[in-house]
């Protein structure tokens, strides 16, 4: 039930603030984001840091959420982030702070109703600044692709040291 709650409440904010008539504009970041995002389900797939879960059913799991956000959630935040973006350099730093916030926000509203548990070292709190480091690679990838992959893949090394990857668990 939540989860077509949050579907239709991103809908409807994709078909007040969403300009459709740019989406190809802002389609590589979004095939950006699911990429990195399918990399860490696979990696992280036995030995999760963060997943959802459904309150209501045992029949909706972590992989059917991922799913509805990768084509419901994530594409239209893309869009309205990135076409909302500012100009001025101080505006930018704030409005990726409010994103970043706001995301934080729903993230802990559904930990605190038991939709988003944490696991193996992950907290709250390495949300936070997973969220900001998340919508400022938005902007990069939008703007400079390839500093983007570099940027990337320095996190994703970063990432798998502070939190590693069991490599029995990817049998």
């Amino acid at each position: 039930m939540y989860l077509v709650l949050v579907l239709c409440v991103w809908i409807t904010f994709g078909l007040i603030f969403v300009k459709w008539s740019r989406w190809r504009d802002y389609y590589p970041t979004i095939l950006f984001y699911c990429t990195i995002n399918l990399l860490y389900d696979f990696l992280y797939y036995n030995h999760t840091l963060w997943e959802f879960r459904a309150i209501t059913t045992d029949k909706i799991n972590h992989t059917i959420i991922s799913i509805a956000f990768f084509f419901i959630v994530i594409p239209v935040a893309v869009i309205i982030f990135l076409d909302k973006f500012p100009q001025k350099r101080k505006q930018q730093i704030f409005y990726i702070l409010a994103w970043s916030l706001f995301f934080w926000f729903i993230e802990l509203l559904f930990y605190l109703k038991g939709m988003f548990v944490y696991d193996n070292g992950w907290t709250i709190w390495h949300s936070a600044w997973f969220d900001v480091l998340m919508f400022t690679i938005f902007r990069i990838h939008f703007v400079k692709p390839i500093l983007a992959l570099i940027i990337t893949t320095i996190s994703i090394i970063v990432f798998t040291i502070l939190f590693p990857i069991p490599f029995a668990s990817l049998k």
